[in-house]
């Protein structure tokens, strides 16, 4: 079966997996080529109701070959392997990413 360049760039490569808080044992898939914004308002593409991620928390950005994710000038930040970011940083398989001082995930 041929898979045209278009549908496997759509298709997941990575997942953020809810280790800790209120949305613990989720899965959030990261799409190739995309860019996700990452906070409590409604409009955004990954919506986390929780009293440490601001309005507009996190992004998550994706080429075809990395993942990098930035804060956005959060109040609590945003970690990664326990450490806060300031500038965008690549994330892989087995990395942890903290939103504020809760919510966990592993890159998978």
């Amino acid at each position: 079966m041929v898979t045209s360049a278009k549908s496997m760039n759509d298709r997941p490569r990575f997942a953020l997996r809810f280790i800790s808080g209120k949305y613990q044992g989720g899965e959030f898939p990261l799409r190739m080529n995309r860019e996700i914004i990452i906070g409590r308002s409604s409009d955004l593409d990954m919506v986390l109701v929780e009293d440490m991620v601001s309005r507009r928390h996190a992004k998550i950005s994706s080429t075809e070959a990395e993942v990098y994710i930035q804060d956005m000038g959060s109040t609590n930040g945003t970690f990664v392997n326990g450490e806060r970011i300031k500038v965008p940083v690549p994330i892989a398989a087995g990395d942890t990413v903290r939103f504020g001082n809760r919510l966990t995930y592993r890159v998978g």
